[in-house]
């Protein structure tokens, strides 16, 4: 029989749940001989006593399944690891659990809170109702936080902290400091028509430049 490396087919996806929910990853990999599939945490194999989970408990782990129990606010990162003897295929995704305080703002790995609003206002309101907050439109620093805001924001548009109103082609965040790193969307920034200097986003989709006078959701955050 000729031996192929193995494939991950069904990859596993990120997950955002509150604290204290369950968890489940899925991961179905192939290849010949057929691969075995392990999880690890932060590099380190998963154990179902969760001796040495910081995140949770695991509550099953079988092959391409696994079942947390329990999980705690943060961000872990898991590998879905797929080995035979022809080789090792890998895949990563991330766990977001968040914490819902009392006024409604949502905690979950860092000094910041973050506001999900349900009505729709353009860049410029949407701004002012956070600033009237001690707080701002998100300015997203890290592959984590961008998951945890498009996971929040689901099939809607979400306004974020970025634009270049100021300087067209020049995208600075609302607190002063130009982006570095982008999410943005295939194709994206266009300036379609040339009137769109104001950033949103959304799931599965990453930025979308849009005329400011949209009226869109946003995401406010309190440092």
């Amino acid at each position: 029989m000729r031996e192929e490396a193995p494939q991950i087919y069904v990859p596993p996806s990120s997950i955002m749940v509150s604290v204290g929910e369950a968890a489940t990853f899925y991961c179905h990999a192939q290849g010949r001989p057929q691969p075995t599939v392990q999880w690890l945490l932060d590099g380190r194999l998963l154990e179902t006593d969760g001796t040495d989970n910081r995140s949770a408990s695991v509550v099953w782990m079988n092959g391409g399944y696994l079942i947390l129990r329990g999980v705690r606010s943060g961000v872990e990162t898991f590998l879905c690891m797929a080995t035979n003897s022809a080789g090792t295929a890998n895949h990563t995704a991330w766990l977001i659990v968040y914490e819902v305080r009392p006024d409604g703002w949502l905690h979950y790995n860092n000094n910041s809170l973050y506001f999900i609003s349900t009505t729709e206002k353009n860049w410029t309101a949407s701004r002012d109702y956070c600033l009237e907050r001690d707080a701002d439109l998100i300015v997203i620093n890290s592959r984590e936080e961008q998951e945890f805001v498009s996971r929040q924001a689901g099939d809607q548009w979400f306004w974020i902290g970025l634009s270049d109103g100021d300087t067209e082609g020049t995208w600075k965040w609302v607190d002063g400091t130009i982006m570095t790193s982008s999410f943005w969307g295939r194709g994206e920034p266009n300036d379609y028509g040339g009137a769109e200097d104001c950033v949103s986003t959304r799931e599965e989709f990453g930025w979308d430049d849009d005329p400011c006078a949209a009226l869109l959701r946003w995401t406010c955050e309190k440092v």
